[in-house]
């Protein structure tokens, strides 16, 4: 159906590329606090711990709002106007034959960048897809550990045990 699609990715909460797609949606509260930050880009770094829990405490006051939709898009093209940057591949689609050349380092950056260049093809992420992203490291290092990663990933199995309607 997409024959110039190469790669496919969720519409991930906490992610570096679609965070601002969201903020624009309205999907993400609080967003005039995180231009407030000290030194940081109000469209949040990808390693900054504030950013990744005001993304996931958004998505639990949509998620408990039943307001979803705000996240909602078609697809979101990664490679619009030809441009190749880097996007994370935390949650993907692939067939094993287009990653067959991807080398041992840093495989995002084979993924997301060189693979797509060098077959002229698209990596999308479907919005329909919605899925959540923890942490990256660096996010953990600077702050999203202990009280707080016990918080969240308490809101997150709340959800989950809403959502889920499996034999106990």
């Amino acid at each position: 159906m997409y024959e110039d699609v190469l790669f496919v990715s969720a519409n991930v909460i906490n992610h570096p590329v679609l965070g601002p797609v969201h903020a624009q949606m309205r999907a993400i509260y609080n967003i005039s606090a995180l231009a407030n930050i000290s030194g940081e880009n109000p469209y949040c770094h990808w390693n900054s711990s504030y950013c990744g829990i005001v993304q996931h405490e958004s998505f639990f006051k949509r998620f408990n709002e039943d307001s979803l939709e705000f996240y909602m898009f078609s697809h979101w093209d990664f490679n619009w106007q030809e441009q190749y940057p880097r996007w994370s591949i935390n949650f993907i689609l692939f067939q094993g034959k287009d990653v067959a050349t991807v080398k041992p380092g840093d495989d995002e950056h084979q993924i997301s960048i060189v693979i797509p260049y060098e077959q002229k093809k698209h990596s999308i992420a479907v919005g329909k897809a919605l899925a959540s992203h923890f942490a990256y490291m660096p996010q953990r290092k600077n702050g999203l550990s202990g009280s707080k990663e016990a918080y969240l990933i308490k809101m997150y199995a709340d959800i989950s045990k809403r959502m889920c309607y499996c034999a106990t």
